[in-house]
C-alpha cells in the first residue's frame, strides 16, 4: 500500500499509480474474481463481460501478457468466452 499512499492525495493521478506498480492482476485485488464469476453464474442469464487493462502510461508490450493471464485466470474460474467480435481490418 506504500506505493498507493502518495497518489491518494488530491494531486495524485492514475498514471503515477501505474508507474509505482499499484496495479494487480487476478487472483490478487478486490473483489475476488472467482466470487464475481460465481455471482454472475447465479443470475442464470446470458451475459457478456468486458475486461480491460488501463495501464497508461506504460510500454506497449506490457498490457498483452497481463490480458492473456487475466483471461486464463477468469477461464479457470468458469468465465469462458464462446464468441469474440470480428475485427474489421
Amino acid at each position: 500500500m506504500g506505493g498507493l499512499r502518495p497518489v491518494r492525495r488530491p494531486a495524485g493521478q492514475a498514471g503515477e499509480a501505474v508507474k509505482r506498480g499499484v496495479c494487480v492482476s487476478p487472483p490478487a485485488g478486490v473483489p475476488n474474481p472467482a466470487d464475481v464469476v460465481a455471482e454472475l453464474n447465479a443470475l442464470d442469464s446470458e451475459l457478456f463481460v468486458i475486461v480491460e487493462q488501463d495501464l497508461y502510461p506504460c510500454a506497449p508490450d506490457v498490457p498483452l501478457p497481463i490480458a492473456v493471464s487475466t483471461r486464463e485466470h477468469l477461464a479457470g474460474c468458469g468465465l469462458t468466452g464462446t464468441r469474440r467480435p470480428a475485427l474489421d481490418r
